[in-house]
């Protein structure tokens, strides 16, 4: 962020550090932190540090899906401070860093679904847990499934059964990430797999990993069965063929 300190919009400048900040919660695949946030006359830009080319598909999609996790906590930092913003994504073809503009927009109040994803923020630990022997309820399951659907992407469900399909393609000493209690698998998938639809899918992600903390479930990230090539290929064709796999999820009770 520039050392800007003139107001925008309806936003102080005391205001606009905070919304940074908030952004910056979001999590990042080994902490990498692939955003970078610009404050300009309208609003605030998101930037990405761009993976070099060799680094692979898995890290350029990890990259984008932390930067649109980003991005959900700003629109959600904004509001919360009764302030509009409309997303602009990837507005310019000759920029492929600049993700995002966020304009910031006039007044609007708070709706208390938003505040309280806005409180979970600071709460968020995507960190391993351990897991209860505790299910999601499917209301709680629905709900997930519709934070995801706001952000324009799905969450498929990982059978018990399908789960047996999968864990053959995960080295031996990650299997651990699939053991233990009784946790939801959740993938996160887009009809396309272009930059927006990542970017989207990290928005989704976002918003199930802070619904769910809403709720108090344990939340973690299964990347290591996601970004395999030939893990990712299966999971497509358990998720029924049509989704592109962006994320996937284990959400679960709390074994405390």
């Amino acid at each position: 962020m520039n050392s800007r300190v003139a107001p925008v919009g309806h936003l102080l400048p005391d205001q606009l550090s905070e919304v940074v900040t908030a952004a910056g919660w979001a999590p990042s695949t080994n902490g990498s932190r692939p955003w970078r946030f610009q404050i300009t006359d309208v609003g605030i830009e998101l930037h990405i540090e761009l993976p070099p080319p060799v680094a692979g598909d898995a890290v350029q999609r990890q990259a984008l899906v932390a930067c649109g996790a980003a991005l959900f906590n700003l629109r959600m930092a904004i509001r919360s401070h009764g302030v509009d913003c409309m997303v602009r994504l990837l507005p310019d073809d000759e920029r492929p860093d600049l993700l995002a503009v966020v304009e910031v927009l006039g007044q609007r109040p708070m709706t208390p679904q938003l505040r309280d994803l806005t409180t979970a923020m600071p709460l968020l630990n995507t960190e391993p847990h351990q897991f209860g022997a505790g299910t999601v309820s499917e209301a709680l399951l629905n709900e997930l499934r519709h934070s995801a659907r706001i952000e324009q992407a799905w969450v498929a469900t990982i059978s018990s059964n399908q789960l047996a399909e999968l864990i053959p393609l995960v080295a031996v000493a990650d299997r651990s990430q699939l053991s233990g209690g009784s946790p939801l698998i959740a993938a996160i998938g887009t009809f396309q797999d272009d930059r927006a639809s990542r970017l989207r899918a990290g928005q989704a992600v976002q918003r199930v990993l802070l619904t769910a903390t809403r709720w108090r479930l344990n939340a973690c990230f299964l990347n290591l069965v996601s970004d395999l090539p030939t893990a990712r290929h299966q999971l497509r064709q358990l998720m029924g063929g049509g989704l592109w796999p962006q994320a996937l999820l284990r959400v679960g009770v709390s074994a405390a």
